[in-house]
């Protein structure tokens, strides 16, 4: 009986990314991942990411990127961002229908979820 080393293989593999337990929460997760979605349509690179919020490695855009690690963008280089890809903040934090709210829910929304995010 012959093994298929590359079907075990991916299967390892696909085992052990849904085992990996992330070290961000999952809002932190959606928003670094619209960041990242952001940057790749329109052609930006991790390095021109370090450039716009003054990272001193690109590295830690990578590891702000990868679910492994606990880094994170902060508040100001998440604003900063925005305004760069011309994207509302609030569309960063709140789901569509959370922005089709009256305005004080919103702003009731957005603030709940920046002092979540912040965890």
């Amino acid at each position: 009986m012959r093994v298929n080393f590359k079907v075990h293989y991916y299967i390892f593999v696909r085992f052990n990314i849904q085992k990996m337990k992330s070290e961000k929460s999952e809002i932190q997760l959606n928003i670094i991942n619209k960041i990242k979605e952001l940057r790749q349509a329109d052609n930006i690179s991790q390095a021109k990411i370090c450039d716009i919020i003054d990272l001193n490695s690109v590295g830690q855009v990578g590891n702000i990127e990868s679910p492994k690690y606990k880094h994170k963008y902060t508040l100001q280089q998440l604003f900063t961002l925005s305004c760069y890809f011309n994207y509302p903040i609030e569309n960063l934090f709140l789901s569509e229908s959370e922005l089709n709210n009256p305005v004080s829910d919103v702003i009731n929304s957005l603030i709940l979820k920046l002092i979540e995010y912040e965890k």
